[in-house]
């Protein structure tokens, strides 16, 4: 639901409550009010003019198949009716679309959270800037916007998307996902290279393995395992990468034990187009592992800030054959990559605590006293 990152940001005036909202998708989560006010009056407002609330309860996931994706914005309006929630959370371009082409009933604060904006994921840029016009429509819409990063936060004002906007970050069980023997791990799996290379996610456009494995095929890295370890359709790769496909290039398809591949890796990869914040590239840092990714939201922010340690290296986006290049400069070196391993982890621990981020998320649920979010500073 939400992701983690560093400290968050307010900025942004406040929302024109006599607007009507926009925003909805098959993830959307409700924040309902206590018992004794979920009744048929207009909601109260306190003296600032936001929401007054009692007690709140926990907070309410609701996979009714009224939010299933393709759901009709009238579906949600009657669900929205029934619960007579605080708080409706849309989580990506449709849900927010859905949740916010209409006022909902009730009033309910409308906290909306794109994970990567829409307009980066169309190749068109007559139908990207269509989109930019809406989310500039819909934030007027919106209670507050919550990002995944600054760098997707800063993206959305170049495209002149403004309004009430709050980094919340991206949450990860830094526990769970934690360094491990990568001996171990990989005889678990079976694998008996030299060194690893993993690259998580679904095969999509999105997260551009076709073009990583057309580089891997032109000059892979002696002695060295690249696995790609998500579901969807394997073709495109396999015809990027016709010889070194099920050799040194490794198709993993969908797995519930992404941990165990991480700890197996000396480098963990990420070559998309674009990202919110990319959840493998935090779970990977949390193992301990050095992440090359290419230049997208939340790349810089975590795995090369300025003054600090890197924990990896960051290549502009497409430049496939740097990404490798930089995989193999690490592998030659292991103090450098322990290093970066050391880092990541450390910064994974800073950054993702899942309790951390939540206490953002609560803080964007919950009225904001002044009518004006005040814009704070913000380091990795």
């Amino acid at each position: 639901m939400a992701r983690s990152s560093r400290s968050h940001t307010h900025e942004g005036p406040a929302r024109r409550r006599d607007h009507p909202r926009r925003s909805a998708h098959p993830r959307s989560h409700v924040r309902r009010a206590p018992a004794a006010s979920r009744d048929r009056r207009p909601p109260a407002r306190s003296a600032g003019g936001g929401r007054a609330h009692g007690d709140r309860p926990p907070l309410a996931s609701c996979p009714e198949p009224a939010l299933e994706h393709g759901a009709r914005a009238g579906d949600l309006r009657h669900l929205v009716s029934a619960l007579q929630p605080d708080v409706v959370h849309l989580h990506s371009f449709f849900p927010g679309v859905l949740g916010r082409m209409r006022s909902l009933p009730g009033d309910p604060r409308v906290v909306y959270q794109p994970h990567s904006w829409a307009f980066d994921a169309v190749s068109n840029e007559a139908l990207a800037r269509a989109v930019a016009r809406w989310e500039r429509h819909a934030a007027t819409g919106t209670d507050v916007t919550v990002t995944n990063c600054q760098e997707e936060l800063a993206e959305a004002r170049t495209r002149r998307v403004d309004g009430n906007a709050m980094v919340i970050g991206l949450p990860v069980d830094v526990d769970f996902f934690r360094p491990g023997d990568p001996s171990a791990a990989r005889a678990a799996l079976g694998i008996d290279a030299a060194r690893v290379i993993t690259c998580v996610g679904r095969l999509s456009r999105q997260k551009n393995q076709e073009q990583l494995a057309a580089a891997w095929e032109a000059a892979p890295i002696p002695d060295t395992v690249l696995a790609l370890v998500g579901p969807g359709s394997q073709d495109a790769v396999r015809a990027a990468a016709p010889t070194t496909a099920d050799r040194s290039l490794r198709l993993v398809g969908p797995t519930d034990d992404v941990r165990t591949w991480l700890q197996a890796s000396d480098i963990a990869v990420l070559p998309s187009l674009y990202e919110g914040q990319s959840v493998s590239m935090a779970e990977a840092l949390s193992c301990g592992v050095p992440v090359v990714m290419t230049q997208v939201n939340g790349a810089s922010e975590m795995v090369a800030p300025v003054g600090e340690a890197p924990a990896g290296a960051v290549v502009p986006v497409g430049a496939m054959r740097e990404l490798l290049a930089e995989c193999a400069t690490r592998l030659a070196d292991p103090p450098r990559m322990a290093a970066e391993g050391v880092a990541a982890r450390r910064r994974a621990v800073t950054h993702f605590r899942a309790e951390t981020v939540m206490a953002r998320l609560l803080e964007a649920y919950t009225p904001h006293p002044d009518p004006v979010l005040q814009r704070e500073s913000q380091r990795p």
